[in-house]
């Protein structure tokens, strides 16, 4: 059986039989991969401290041509994010963006792109000091989206192919971008003001850790939220079941806020 050897970062954890555990991982060289980590939960594993939540580890497996799963043989803890296992908060956001990540992409599709855009997600939640991360989860999952293959189209009516110009957009998640007046029909549609479309272009070009840098107002911040929910809801399920989601709710993420951003 071939042996390889990634960096990687552990999405999903599940207990299988007596010590061992079913992973799946978002690896730096082959995508998200499952992988069986045999007696990983035995006391003084090896393994166990590495293939922990928030860890960036180094892992060497063997591919298994008969089950769906390759096989965990070595893993070392590279980088470990020990702020975030400690804060609720932060706990909380760095689970929603994993899930996301999960949520988004294939098995064994090579996207070093994302592995890169969590690892800097999780190393920015765990040296922070702030305590409101709603900037950085809907700069991270705009970002995902991107990267996953779902940009939405902000210039051009994605129906007719017209230039947009006016203060007011409507996002359409099943056309795939905005659409004019005259080719909206039945859609529905997320309002979207031209400053917001503006704010999309910047968050795409910009590092999640400039976030806070950039001028959005509490209403660009919502429009924004509101394209990303109904781009996951197309594209992966309409109401997508997410416990992040539920810890979302619970901070209010998905309420209208008048608190300053």
């Amino acid at each position: 059986m071939p042996i390889n050897k990634t960096e990687l970062i552990v999405l999903k954890r599940t207990r299988v039989q007596d010590s061992s555990l079913f992973l799946v991982c978002m690896t730096k060289e082959r995508g998200k991969l499952p992988l069986v980590a045999k007696a990983a939960t035995r006391p003084g594993s090896a393994m166990a401290e590495a293939l922990q939540y928030f860890n960036v580890s180094d892992v060497v497996f063997y591919e298994n041509e008969k089950d769906t799963a390759d096989y965990v043989s070595k893993a070392e803890t590279r980088e470990h994010f020990a702020n975030i296992v400690k804060d609720e908060l932060k706990y909380g956001y760095a689970s929603a963006a994993m899930e996301f990540v999960n949520l988004f992409l294939p098995e064994r599709e090579v996207n070093l792109h994302v592995y890169l855009l969590l690892k800097r997600y999780l190393r920015l939640l765990n040296d922070s000091q702030q305590k409101n991360f709603r900037r950085e989860i809907l700069h991270f999952w705009y970002v995902l989206c991107i990267f996953s293959g779902y940009a939405p189209e902000l210039e051009m009516c994605t129906e007719c192919g017209k230039m947009i110009s006016a203060e007011k957009l409507m996002f359409s998640s099943h056309s795939g971008g905005v659409v004019c007046p005259k080719c909206v029909g039945d859609q529905l549609v997320v309002t979207l003001d031209i400053s917001t479309v503006r704010a999309l272009k910047l968050l795409a070009g910009t590092n999640i850790s400039d976030s806070r840098k950039m001028l959005m107002s509490q209403a660009q911040i919502e429009q924004i939220r509101d394209l990303l929910v109904a781009q996951t809801e197309f594209h992966v399920g309409k109401r997508v079941d997410l416990k992040s989601f539920d810890f979302l709710r619970k901070l209010r993420f998905f309420e209208r806020d008048t608190s300053p951003a």
